[in-house]
């Protein structure tokens, strides 16, 4: 046996010993036998233009498909150069970087609606060979094995990224042919299936809500409660309870008024200062609906007061303390929500100081802040928890009711009454903020006290019952996740479908393939006599041209199915081709390898190397098949680290790593500030404030960029406030409200 047949025979071994045993006429192959990816290239920034052909980037992908919002274009004459990375129909491409979000692993499959594009660096594109269906491949991506395995191998903190050797060695099952147009055909119609289930659990959801406006609806028009009034004729009326809460109301004012006096050391001598309180204006009922008998109109400045919150400096923020109130806590549920992510503390001495800020248990506090309609939040109020205790923050409104419960107040600001009020406050343009004079404003019908108990209590029989149907939905859905993935399990264990013994065994074919490899190795380019290094612009490999040792020979690369043209196919006249890095100037080895290191924070020292060398690949600059320790390119590379360590845009922050930097916050262009904020940032909304510290910090941490504190007006917040406004008209980051931002997934 030949010293490759024993290699191949120990992988496949491993494998084996790694995944188990398959069914009959399966065989274990690395996915780079069956599919190789080819890396996009390096189209240069300052090529790109306004208008052209797309370049698919990571951030384009999401899992199972594509999304466009954030584009880069390149020039259509340009672009003809480059027909080796244009994208076709059905093509299936991975992002490089941040492989793994929230929703799975961006992977997709291209429609005909992404075309024309081109293939960017940092994203690759799976070319499959004849030993497997490209719906099959497809599938076998979407699975927990191939998922696992590139969850294992992606490396980075701040920017997870994979590379296409990662992706080459992740074991696959495969079956013969005819077997695996059989599984796609059943994965097929499981999933049309599958699909018909989820959209009718998607469409619940907004039933649920439809029907709960509906309820609130009919609550705050007497309809809910026609039974209950018919059943107690003789309650007392709403206009009753209306003339107790205006005694109540004045009580109350004068209470707080004498207490502002005395904290100011003045004591009243007379009751004069009680001829400043105003009586609210009554409502004007000209034109308003007829009320159920016994209810009566009022104005919430006739039955309650508003409190608005304090501005808390951020840069107070500790880590323990007195909770902040933001309307990031305020919960569509009516809950307050506290959370990892939305919970920011002020020490306690702040709640000390500002006893009239501090929210208590079983208070009502509303958002005066928002973007948008959207979720209700605008004017989203919230009842506070038994134990309660945090700071009203600004843009924040504590209500306060006279002589009304609490909850029957936290309905009534959820109804379509007050929703509708909202909605027309501003109409026509994005409504950013409202103000507690137009809370005051606010006009609804109040019914009679007895009648609002038991508006309550249906209500909130209403609430539990959608609440859980809403749980059951969401339990359906987790469920119908996991049928997709036990399909997509069944189908890899060779459960799905049945086996065919007249079907050619899949090892039969991976042999054809790994001879017809062997046989394209076979005739190699002649080598350049002298010092080992390759010719220019030659095909010869760079490690198989090392003097110390030889090495056997490299699997040569599988066949590759040549890709169809696309929809609006893009003429290549001529490819420019890319000088290859051991034939550069010193100095452009430099400043590549400077480059490709910057903003990837510290790495040890043969990481480093393979980094450089992968983008190095990408970009048309090197030809490897295994980088080899101590080769011609890993050495060269090498050796740029100490180079680049003596002109002070590398250092050493630890033993055995390297980092590339740049130092000098006037150095940076908008791009890297860009690259800082967006690196240092997830889904999860955060401050401004917040966002551009933790930028700085990335900055700091990854690109060795110095400095003592983050100055106002300075070039570094004023470089990170540059880079949120580009990055939220690009799409990449989205608002939050007025002072929140997040990263769009």
């Amino acid at each position: 046996m030949s010293r490759s047949s024993r290699r191949e025979a120990a992988e496949e071994q491993a494998l084996r010993q790694t995944t188990g045993v398959l069914p009959r006429g399966w065989a274990w192959a690395p996915l780079g036998d069956v599919a190789r990816l080819q890396p996009g290239y390096a189209f240069k920034s300052e090529w790109f233009s306004e208008s052209g052909v797309r370049l698919l980037r990571g951030t384009n992908i999401v899992p199972g498909g594509t999304r466009w919002e954030d584009v880069a274009m390149l020039p259509s004459d340009r672009a003809a150069d480059f027909s080796d990375y244009v994208l076709n129909e059905g093509d299936i491409v991975i992002a490089m970087d941040r492989p793994l979000i929230s929703g799975g692993l961006k992977i997709a499959r291209l429609a005909r609606v992404d075309l024309p594009a081109l293939l960017l660096q940092r994203v690759g594109r799976f070319q499959p060979t004849e030993a497997i269906q490209a719906g099959f491949l497809y599938n076998y991506l979407q699975g927990r094995s191939f998922i696992g395995h590139v969850g294992g191998q992606a490396t980075g903190t701040q920017l997870p990224h994979i590379s296409s050797t990662d992706v080459h060695t992740a074991p696959m099952a495969v079956p013969p042919l005819p077997e695996q147009r059989r599984i796609v055909a059943k994965i097929e119609a499981l999933t049309a299936r599958s699909r018909r289930a989820k959209e009718a659990l998607d469409a619940i959801p907004p039933l649920l809500e439809r029907f709960r406006q509906s309820v609130l609806a009919a609550a705050f028009r007497g309809d809910l409660t026609a039974d209950w009034r018919a059943e107690h004729p003789d309650v007392e009326p709403a206009s009753e309870l209306f003339e107790r809460i205006r005694v109540e109301r004045r009580r109350r004012w004068e209470e707080a008024e004498l207490a502002k006096m005395r904290a100011k050391g003045k004591e009243p001598k007379d009751d004069k200062w009680k001829g400043k309180y105003k009586e609210p204006e009554p409502v004007d009922t000209t034109g308003l609906p007829e009320l159920p008998e016994g209810w009566c109109w009022a104005r919430w400045e006739e039955v309650g007061f508003c409190q608005n919150g304090r501005a808390f400096p951020s840069k107070h923020y500790s880590e323990k303390g007195v909770q902040l109130l933001r309307p990031g806590n305020l919960h569509v549920s009516g809950r307050l929500e506290w959370t990892v992510d939305n919970t920011r503390y002020m020490p306690e001495e702040w709640a000390e100081n500002h006893p009239r800020h501090v929210v208590g248990p079983y208070q009502l506090v509303m958002n005066l802040t928002a973007q948008s309609l959207k979720d209700e939040f605008l004017g989203r109020v919230c009842l506070t928890g038994p134990d309660e205790r945090c700071l009203l923050n600004q843009r924040i409104a504590r209500i306060t009711p006279v002589e009304l419960a609490p909850r029957f107040c936290l309905w009534l600001f959820k109804s379509q009454p007050f929703r509708k009020y909202v909605d027309g406050l501003n109409t026509g343009s994005l409504i950013q903020h409202m103000f507690t004079s137009q809370v005051y404003d606010f006009v609804f019908p109040l019914p009679p006290a007895l009648e609002q108990a038991a508006l309550v209590t249906l209500l909130d029989e209403h609430d539990v019952r959608r609440e859980a149907l809403s749980i059951a939905v969401g339990d359906a859905a987790a469920d119908h996740k996991t049928i997709d993935n036990s399909v997509l399990a069944k189908a890899f264990r060779g459960e799905l479908v049945p086996q065919d013994p007249n079907d050619e065994p899949a090892s039969k074919l991976l042999e054809r393939i790994r001879k017809e490899r062997e046989a394209s190795a076979s005739i190699k380019p002649a080598r350049k006599s002298g010092r080992g290094r390759r010719a220019r612009n030659t095909t010869v490999l760079e490690d198989a041209e090392a003097t110390e040792e030889p090495e056997p020979a490299p699997s040569p690369e599988p066949p590759l199915r040549r890709p169809q043209p696309p929809q609006e196919p893009l003429q290549r006249t001529t490819r420019p081709t890319a000088t290859l890095f051991l034939d550069l100037d010193p100095e452009d080895q430099l400043q590549l390898v400077h480059e490709a290191l910057l903003g990837h924070g510290p790495l040890d020292v043969d990481a480093a190397v393979r980094q450089v060398a992968d983008d190095l690949r990408t970009a048309g600059r090197a030809e490897f098949s295994r980088l080899r320790k101590g080769g011609p390119l890993y050495s060269a590379i090498e050796g740029t680290f100490r180079a680049l360590v003596a002109e002070d845009r590398m250092d050493r922050p630890r033993r055995g790593h390297v980092r590339a930097v740049l130092r000098n916050a006037r150095d940076y262009a908008a791009d890297r500030w860009r690259t800082a904020l967006l690196a240092s940032m997830d889904s999860a909304p955060v401050d401004r404030e917040d966002a551009i510290r933790a930028a700085a910090e990335w900055a700091s941490e990854n690109l060795g960029l110095e400095y003592q504190r983050l100055r106002t007006g300075g070039v570094i917040e004023e470089g990170l406030r540059k880079a949120i406004r580009a990055a939220v008209r690009s799409g990449g980051v989205e608002r939050v409200g007025t002072a929140r931002i997040q990263r769009r997934q």
